[in-house]
C-alpha cells in the first residue's frame, strides 16, 4: 500500500468513527498522531494534502468531491490539531490565501470559516492547546 492510499484509509477511518456519533477525539488521537506521521515523514504525501485541501475548501478546481478525492471531508479538529502542533508554513498560506478569496467575493461571515479556526490553532495560547499538546507528547 503506498502512502497515499495509506493517508486515504487514514481519513476515511477517522470521518467513519466521527460520523457514528459515540466518538470524540480523546478516543482516536491515535489516528490523528498516524496522519502527522505519515505526513512528516512523506513529503509527496503532504504536498498533496495541501493542494486537495485548497482544492476541497476553495472548490478552486470547480469539481465535485468524489469518493475518490484524497480528502472528502476533513475534520476541523484533525487540522487544528496538525496545525497547532506543526505550524507548517503551508497553514499559514492555506489560512492567507482563504481569506483573501473569501474577501474577494465579498462573502458575508456569519459563522467562523475554517481559516479562522485554523489561524486561532496556529496561536501558542490556543483555548485547546493543552489538550492536544498532551496528545503529541505521548506519541
Amino acid at each position: 500500500m503506498n502512502n497515499i492510499n495509506k493517508l486515504k484509509t487514514l481519513l476515511n477511518v477517522i470521518n467513519q468513527l466521527f460520523a457514528v456519533g459515540d466518538y470524540g477525539v480523546n478516543h482516536i488521537e491515535f489516528l490523528f498522531i498516524g496522519v502527522r506521521n505519515l505526513l512528516e515523514e512523506d513529503k509527496e504525501v503532504r504536498k498533496a494534502f495541501f493542494s486537495e485541501l485548497a482544492k476541497s475548501i476553495n472548490g478552486s478546481d470547480g469539481s465535485y468531491k468524489s469518493h475518490d478525492d484524497l480528502i472528502t471531508d476533513l475534520d476541523s479538529d484533525l487540522l487544528c490539531y496538525l496545525a497547532h502542533t506543526t505550524r507548517w508554513p503551508e497553514f499559514y498560506e492555506f489560512v492567507e490565501y482563504r481569506q483573501q478569496f473569501i474577501n474577494s467575493h465579498k462573502k458575508v461571515r456569519y459563522v467562523k470559516d475554517l481559516s479562522d479556526v485554523i489561524q486561532e490553532a496556529l496561536q501558542p495560547n490556543w483555548e485547546d492547546a493543552d489538550f492536544y499538546n498532551k496528545i503529541t507528547q505521548r506519541r
